[in-house]
């Protein structure tokens, strides 16, 4: 297929498989830009259209792969509708001098989902919403004696870029302190105080998982990791990242030894877990949401708008369009 004279920047794995969504207001945003947005309709479309787009936009329907990659011939950005990144294989990007980009869009929403998840495990909720549901008030012989007062815990937090940060800043106020490791930065904000995940893990009350998930992170959470919190310390666990993070069997093992007193999940290893072959089934200190951390009203607006304002700047950055007035919302890393 010949490379078209506007610029082509084409949804490799459209949201439209799976749900309601629209790419219209990316359309319009683009057009006014001079740039064409191709949303195939089959996977064979779309495998068809990429090879000579000038942006792709992946989500994690399918993600792209090496074997996606590699015949792309006119790409000048990777663009990944999330924060999260893995959706693309970085090393065959580089490979291809390919840029890779993402769209923030849902820190406030992430990091606050990260703190209800939080407070629910710390406070038992979802238990008590149970008992009192079935009309118990019994609160005598309910599961209360793992619970604490916030005040004067320690908040360990993996992961300490913009959400891990935005969690740490919005935990302080509850009296936590705070504890960040994230082997990328530097500096760290909002009062954490920069340890060696060793550490973390012996000395805090409750882990909160922020990193991005690539070779180094994935099972970061680990028997080993899990083996420096000390015997019964009964730590609470909050993952809003990415379920790549987890060792699930490890984590099943450390809810049953009392390592790990309470586990809240926004996210899994597979989503959703095969009921046949999930280590975390039955576990009665776990509770879980369905990767839907990032959502409400104000963040889908804002990824349409971020993904088109991305998507231009890939563009100029490359020379595919004169430089403009358009506001970049993130740039490719």
């Amino acid at each position: 297929m010949a490379a078209s004279a506007r610029p082509r920047v084409v949804v490799f794995d459209p949201l439209t498989s799976v749900m309601d969504w629209s790419y219209e207001m990316e359309r319009r945003m683009l057009a006014e830009h001079g740039v064409d947005l191709v949303v195939p309709a089959t996977p064979q479309e779309a495998d068809e259209a990429v090879r000579d787009a000038d942006v792709a936009i992946v989500s994690a329907i399918r993600g792209m792969k090496r074997e996606n990659i590699e015949p792309l011939t006119n790409c000048v950005g990777l663009l990944c509708y999330s924060i999260g990144m893995n959706q693309v294989d970085a090393e065959a990007a580089a490979e291809k001098g390919i840029p890779v980009g993402n769209t923030p869009f849902c820190v406030d929403e992430v990091s606050d989902h990260a703190l209800t998840l939080l407070l629910a495990a710390e406070r038992r909720l979802i238990p008590w919403v149970q008992m009192v549901a079935a009309g118990n008030w019994d609160y005598a012989n309910a599961p209360h004696k793992g619970i604490h007062k916030l005040k004067g815990r320690t908040l360990g937090i993996i992961g300490t870029g913009r959400i891990g940060s935005e969690i740490a800043r919005k935990a302080a106020p509850f009296g936590y302190s705070l504890l960040g490791y994230d082997p990328w930065v530097e500096s760290m904000k909002h009062g954490l105080q920069k340890v060696n995940l060793e550490t973390l893990m012996a000395e805090s009350d409750a882990i909160v998982l922020a990193p991005t998930l690539n070779p180094t992170s994935r099972n970061t959470i680990n028997a080993t990791s899990l083996g420096h919190i000390p015997a019964g310390r009964g730590v609470t666990l909050v993952n809003i990242a990415r379920g790549g993070l987890v060792d699930e069997a490890a984590l099943a093992d450390a809810l049953r030894s009392g390592r790990v007193g309470y586990a809240a999940l926004d996210v899994r290893a597979d989503e959703p877990p095969k009921p046949d072959n999930d280590p975390l089934t039955g576990s009665p200190n776990l509770i879980g949401t369905p990767h839907v951390a990032g959502l409400s009203v104000e963040a889908q607006e804002g990824l349409h708008v971020m993904a088109a304002e991305a998507a231009l700047v890939m563009l100029r950055a490359a020379g595919r369009l004169p430089a403009g007035s358009a506001t970049a919302a993130t740039a490719a890393s």
